[in-house]
């Protein structure tokens, strides 16, 4: 199945679930403006972040609203196993998706626009947005989320746009930077001008996609080139 939001003629948004491979339409639900959204890895919810109210929880297989977090954000992202959603508030808020609670708030001084979970779930990224400042103070912050705290930053000027783990969890990269770090060092391990772009990782790992433009970009990670 497959999501989409749809914008109508009263500047209400409608969310829209597709079975992509008998091309069914399944259900639409009209709701407020949406900022995100993201389906849970055990395929049984689908999140939303709405600019009105915060986080709805959706049933992915009727639609059904089961429930609604107000907190408001720019950004969500679940758990690998489901339990979690991690909030970009501007803070970083973790939520229990069962029993509401927040199972971790951390306060930063420059705003948090993406969050990112690690492929394992040990650890949480978040990105620093700055605005249109590209001197300013940027930067990843990453988190071991069982011991709650604070493990690394990663720090460069300007902000970063989609932040990405690679499979394996060692490595990150942004598509608005032109660097791949080690997470475990925080060191840039690979520099060129051809890693701006967005970017996706082979399922192995071993290979960085990039397209940029009409520019499509293949980069070996053992190799370097």
């Amino acid at each position: 199945m497959i999501g989409s939001t749809d914008r109508d003629s009263s500047a209400n948004e409608a969310f829209t679930v597709w079975d992509i491979y008998s091309g069914d339409y399944l259900f639409q639900i009209e709701t407020g403006n949406i900022i995100d959204l993201t389906w849970s890895p055990n395929g049984e919810w689908i999140a939303t972040m709405e600019s009105n109210v915060g986080i709805k929880l959706w049933d992915s297989a009727n639609g059904n609203l089961i429930k609604q977090f107000p907190i408001k954000g720019s950004d969500i992202d679940w758990s690998p196993d489901s339990k979690y959603l991690a909030i970009a508030t501007p803070d970083l808020i973790v939520v229990d998706v069962i029993s509401g609670e927040y199972a971790f708030e951390f306060e930063y001084y420059v705003r948090i626009g993406d969050v990112v979970w690690s492929p394992d779930g040990s650890f949480i990224l978040g990105a620093l947005r700055t605005g249109e400042s590209d001197i300013a103070e940027g930067g990843f912050l990453i988190w071991d989320f069982q011991n709650k705290q604070l493990l690394r930053k990663i720090s460069f000027r300007g902000s970063s746009l989609l932040p990405i783990w690679s499979p394996n969890g060692d490595l990150l990269t942004a598509y608005d930077k032109k660097m791949i770090w080690d997470v475990n060092t925080g060191v840039d391990v690979f520099r060129n001008d051809s890693l701006f772009g967005v970017k996706t990782w082979s399922p192995d790992g071993s290979i960085l996609a990039i397209a940029f433009g009409d520019r499509l970009t293949f980069w070996g990670i053992s190799t370097g080139e």
